[in-house]
């Protein structure tokens, strides 16, 4: 492109292998993949198996070029005048040179010719648009040529191929791709246009891009790089089976000018990008195939089983696909108009059977949780497309033999469920052992290590919203924490088995408990209980009391192993049951 002084046109070219296992080196082209980001050309899946079908071209394969555009740094649409684009026909045998438009157009100079057009060519003729100058007057600014000349400017070029009938599914060659890479002067490195075909009814547009890259510091880093950014049809066909079918564009294949390319191919040949060396003409020929096409509608449904909210608000979703040029490789919106499937939101576009699409909740609204989703076809058959909460197809063929049942609907369903922040407050459950009156205080010798099973719960409304089993040691009392607000705690047991290091003899045994009584939980703050074994000794006046005695198991009924029965709450680090937010003191509050 730019500088042509510093081309050098005797420079050898290098040849790179395709990426085919089992292929021949490339010849005058170079086919890449993935050399710029975002932009691949090839299916990420293979077309879908559905039965094929022979479907006869009457009309064969037509084809223009149009619309060439300059880019600035492939950001945005920069044309100027001085990128010289100019656009024109010649028979595919014809040697290069100077070429004329005489049934397209040459575009509106105040475009800077961005606008026009080449006539339709079918079998035998190649369209070519191209841009750049090969001269410059003293001033730097190009010298642009009146008509398309071959010799001179950067020339893309397409001759469609002849086709008589196309199978459903296999690829097929749809024509060849010419690059004459002629080194140019030119204000713009990128390129845009749309290579328009006409087949089988269809009119369909792809928009291809060219990267001038400059001219140094040589293969493969200089070569020019030319790729599609969309690959999918946005118009269908009806075969005789009533189903609906597009056309998809699969990729390059190397070939030599004097080679014709193959009719068909495998699907795994075709390269992304066509990547072409400079002051050479490079060929290449592009590979389609005809996919089914169906229906997918994506719904959105707002209910709300308990409080009503005062709007219903808007779900944004996340939506990719592996086809470029997809309706569903862009997000979107739904916004539902009120409650009920009545009200829902929905947006309707097309896929082919063997396209890879993953469509999400994004940035769900507050209080709005996803309760279901779900997807059926035209026939309200379940379909197994859902993967974690998201619409996911492309894991197979998802062709259909039936008219009926090609339509998908997917619904996603949403709960308004006003989420509230419940006051919380703590208890600590402490342990202390003490004589009856009279007994010696020395006769305990159980350490304060000593472990004891306290049963504890707390109640709120009538409700209980904790309750378990601690823990509990004279040096390290358990506290329970996340206990709602308002809550009457208190212990109501204790397992305890006799050790034999609890006394200094035998004569000393356990006499019952006694217990600081119910507490009420504030919040942010932490109540206390307290449990007080105590203990006497046969030989020491004992004054009467009323001491309470535990209810089965207890001191009356002491479990012979010491181990508490599985319950179905947590303890240890006191984890709580909770119940019922709405049955606890809660104030409302948004989530963040």
């Amino acid at each position: 492109m730019a500088n042509l002084s510093a081309l050098s046109r005797a420079q050898s070219p290098v040849h790179k292998p395709k990426k085919a296992p089992g292929a021949a080196l490339i010849g005058v082209g170079v086919l890449l993949v993935g050399m710029i980001p975002g932009a691949q050309l090839a299916l990420d899946v293979a077309p879908a198996a559905a039965e094929t079908i022979t479907v006869p071209v009457d009309d064969g394969v037509r084809a223009r070029l149009a619309f060439h555009t300059g880019w600035d740094g492939d950001t945005a649409p920069d044309p100027q005048v001085y990128d010289c684009v100019r656009y024109g026909a010649a028979p595919s045998d014809a040697a290069p040179g100077v070429i004329g438009n005489v049934h397209g157009y040459v575009g509106d100079s105040a475009a800077a010719y961005s606008d026009g057009y080449t006539e339709w060519g079918t079998a035998g003729t190649t369209v070519y648009t191209a841009h750049g100058a090969a001269t410059a007057d003293g001033n730097g600014t190009p010298r642009c040529s009146s008509d398309l000349d071959l010799t001179t400017q950067s020339a893309i070029g397409f001759a469609p191929a002849s086709v008589s009938e196309i199978e459903t599914g296999p690829l097929f060659n749809l024509g060849r791709l010419i690059h004459r890479n002629n080194p140019v002067l030119e204000p713009n490195e990128w390129y845009h246009g749309t290579l328009d075909v006409q087949l089988l009814g269809m009119d369909l547009a792809f928009e291809w891009r060219l990267h001038e890259t400059p001219n140094q510091p040589g293969p493969p880093e200089s070569n020019d790089i030319v790729d599609f950014l969309n690959t999918v049809g946005d118009q269908s066909f009806t075969t005789a089976d009533g189903l609906e079918h597009t056309l998809i564009i699969d990729g390059f294949t190397d070939v030599d000018p004097d080679v014709a390319c193959p009719e068909t191919i495998d699907a795994t040949v075709p390269f992304e990008q066509f990547s072409t060396f400079e002051a050479q003409s490079n060929y290449a020929c592009l590979y389609a195939h005809v996919e089914q096409v169906r229906e997918l509608t994506i719904v959105k449904v707002a209910t709300a089983p308990g409080p009503q909210p005062d709007v219903v608000p808007s779900f944004d979703f996340t939506s990719t696909s592996g086809t470029l040029g997809s309706p569903w490789a862009n997000d979107f919106t739904l916004t539902p108009t009120g409650l009920g499937i009545g009200a829902a939101a929905s947006t309707t576009a097309t896929f082919t059977a063997g396209e890879s699409i993953t469509i999400s909740e994004s940035d769900r609204p507050d209080d709005w949780d996803l309760v279901d989703v779900s997807c059926v076809d035209g026939l309200g058959n379940p379909l197994t497309l859902i993967r974690d909460g998201n619409v996911s197809l492309g894991r197979g063929d998802l062709s259909v033999q039936d008219p009926e049942a090609s339509p998908i609907t997917c619904t996603f369903t949403n709960e308004y469920h006003p989420h509230v922040v419940t006051l919380l407050g703590s208890v600590e459950i402490r342990k202390d052992v003490a004589p009856r009156p009279g007994v010696p205080a020395e006769g305990y010798t159980g350490g304060d290590e000593r472990v004891y099973e306290v049963e504890y719960v707390c109640a709120l409304d009538g409700f209980t919203v904790a309750q378990g089993l601690a823990p509990v040691t004279i040096s390290a009392p358990v506290v329970i924490d996340r206990v709602p607000v308002g809550a009457e705690c208190d212990i109501t047991d204790e397992w305890l088995t006799p050790q034999p290091t609890d006394f200094a003899d035998d004569d000393y045994a356990w006499d019952g408990y006694e217990t600081s009584g119910s507490v009420s939980i504030a919040e942010d703050e932490v109540a206390s209980l307290t449990i007080t074994n105590l203990y006497t000794h046969p030989e020491e006046p004992v004054d009467p009391g009323t001491p309470q005695t535990p209810s089965t198991p207890g001191i009356s009924a002491l479990p012979s192993t010491g181990s508490a029965p599985v319950l179905p709450w947590a303890v240890g680090g006191a984890a709580v049951l909770l119940l019922g937010a709405a049955l606890m003191v809660t104030r409302r509050a948004r989530r963040r």
